[in-house]
């Protein structure tokens, strides 16, 4: 009989720690980023001076955390697209990182395929936000944008 106990013990526990680091790692750290908060910008790095400028955007959704810079997301609409091609410096090799399954407005791996066919154009927002970390700007024709943050040079290797 006490083995059954303990065994039932062991189970429940086992259960109770995977349950609980689930959430830990895919919930609790995440603060969802109000699009009406009026301290909240886009920017995109600037070509002539390598200065940053903030855009004009509208439906911003995003997700950040402060346990990782990595952990960034966010999807948006920009206004006057030409404008930004015009004036921003292009990210060679753009890899947009999985967000949350519940945070469904950024696909990853769609808006990786749409890179590799060259349907997206992917600019630098802000370089070394967080020491070796990059966040990136990437925008469809129509309009529709999404952000999030890479390792650059400094991490690669």
């Amino acid at each position: 009989m006490r083995g059954k106990i303990v065994v039932l013990i062991l189970v429940f526990s086992t259960i109770f720690g995977g349950v609980s680091m689930y959430y830990l790692q895919v919930y609790y750290f995440y603060t969802i980023l109000d699009g009406s908060d009026p301290e909240l910008k886009v920017t995109i790095l600037l070509r002539k001076d390598k200065t940053t400028e903030s855009i004009d955007f509208y439906d911003f959704k995003g997700i950040d955390a402060n346990n990782s810079p990595l952990k960034y997301r966010s999807c948006f609409n920009i206004v006057n697209i030409r404008h930004i091609k015009d004036i921003s410096i292009p990210v060679l090799d753009p890899v947009p990182i999985t967000a949350p399954h519940w945070f469904s407005c950024f696909k990853a791996k769609d808006l990786g395929l749409d890179i590799e066919r060259g349907r997206v154009e992917v600019v630098f927002s802000e370089k070394d936000i967080s020491t070796g970390i990059d966040r990136v700007v990437a925008f469809y024709p129509d309009g529709r944008a999404y952000s999030w943050h890479q390792l650059n040079n400094k991490y690669k290797k």
